[in-house]
């Protein structure tokens, strides 16, 4: 296989997922709404609970979002109790980490589980393993 088949080939699979990427996009959307956060709110929150500590530049760079744009989310998410941000650490007095709260937890957590139970009747306290696969590959973007 030549580099001009492989990158063919990689076209042809982007149009072929694209649609069902969308429907799946709207959907968590969707979910989001009824679960009283946004897309955004849930990406973050998935994240910073994934990653405790993270700090705010590195969550605009995964997101590909300008320092003063994720400030404004963060301060938003933390003014609704959703997250908290620790104290700095020994080594770097300057880097402030973030971690999700039980609030914020709970917010994610409805986010979930009304996006599992409703499509699938998925229930994800008997289910974790399965569950934790897909709070990994949906918070791994």
């Amino acid at each position: 296989m030549t580099l001009i088949d492989a990158e063919e080939n990689l076209i042809a699979l982007a149009e072929a997922l694209r649609p069902g990427l969308l429907r799946v996009s709207r959907l968590l959307r969707r979910e989001a709404q009824k679960a009283g956060v946004s897309a955004l709110d849930a990406q973050l929150l998935g994240t910073i609970f994934k990653q405790p500590g993270v700090s705010g530049g590195e969550l605009a760079d995964a997101e590909q979002m300008s320092a003063p744009s994720m400030s404004a989310h963060l301060k938003r998410l933390e003014t609704a109790g959703w997250i908290e941000r620790e104290p700095p650490g020994a080594g770097d007095r300057r880097r402030v980490g973030l971690r999700v709260t039980a609030a914020g937890g709970a917010a994610l957590g409805a986010f979930l589980f009304g996006f599992c139970h409703r499509r699938t009747n998925f229930h994800p306290c008997k289910n974790w393993r399965r569950l934790s696969f897909f709070f990994s590959f949906c918070f791994s973007f």
